[in-house]
């Protein structure tokens, strides 16, 4: 369909009578919306995308991207499910992409210019901030917090109710294989639940932050870092123990 306001929608869409369009959006074909769902202005929902019930999607905002790759990858582009889903009440900031193979969890807020690579995964009322890096493969539990400009590399696992500070690194490969015939292990962080990450902390290649722990701002962690523990320094070291009444409730 081309309707007066610009929007481009396939025949082969399944569309809610409810939802509401802006101008100029891109509805694919095999693309499925649910009711009181709101479509920015410029939006483009690519093949193989299903949007539940209450969804905001924002203007310029890309869901469902097949990834492609650099001819000096690495890694390259992941192959992808066929299917990206965002849940119901889920909220697309403008700009954000949401690459192939996506499951954006139930009240979810993707902050814009956010960029979701293929095959991550997003809990339920987890919030990812304003320019967000997620590289593949990325799993976000339930209720987390992560704020603006972090990168969280392939295969980082970030648990229920977790914090990530503004401008947080995590790393995955553990040599740095560039060109080279290096061999090199994809080994994400593993972030566990109720655990802390200050601002500006990068946490090396396959280590854990045990539940409940604490990485002090700009703190640089290259070992495992116990439950309920709190570490900071370069590199980081345990300091003290984080008391009870700090738990997550």
């Amino acid at each position: 369909m081309h309707p007066a306001d610009g929007n481009i929608i396939s025949s082969e869409a399944a569309i809610d009578e409810s939802v509401s369009f802006a101008h100029f959006a891109v509805i694919h074909d095999a693309v499925r919306i649910g009711a009181g769902t709101r479509i920015g202005s410029h939006a483009v929902i690519f093949p193989g995308t299903t949007i539940g019930s209450g969804v905001t999607v924002q203007d310029h905002a890309v869901i469902g991207k097949r990834p492609h790759s650099s001819v000096v990858s690495t890694l390259g582009a992941q192959a992808t499910d066929s299917q990206t889903t965002i849940e119901d009440g889920a909220l697309i900031g403008t700009g954000a992409i949401v690459y192939a193979g996506c499951r954006i969890g139930k009240d979810a807020f993707l902050g814009d210019m956010a960029s979701i690579r293929e095959n991550c995964t997003i809990g339920a009322k987890s919030v990812v901030g304003r320019g967000v890096n997620l590289e593949f493969h990325v799993t976000i539990g339930s209720r987390c917090l992560i704020f603006t400009a972090s990168y969280l590399s392939e295969n980082t696992v970030v648990e229920d109710d977790v914090f990530i500070g503004a401008r947080v690194c995590t790393a995955s490969g553990t040599v740095i294989s560039h060109r080279r015939d290096i061999p090199c292990e994809s080994r994400g962080p593993v972030i566990r639940a109720g655990a802390r990450v200050g601002t500006g902390a990068s946490l090396h290649p396959g280590i854990t932050v045990g539940r409940e722990a604490v990485v002090a701002l700009g703190a640089v962690v290259f070992q495992d870092v116990p439950e309920a523990t709190l570490v900071l320094g370069n590199p980081a070291r345990a300091v003290k123990k984080v008391p009870p009444e700090e738990f997550i409730k």
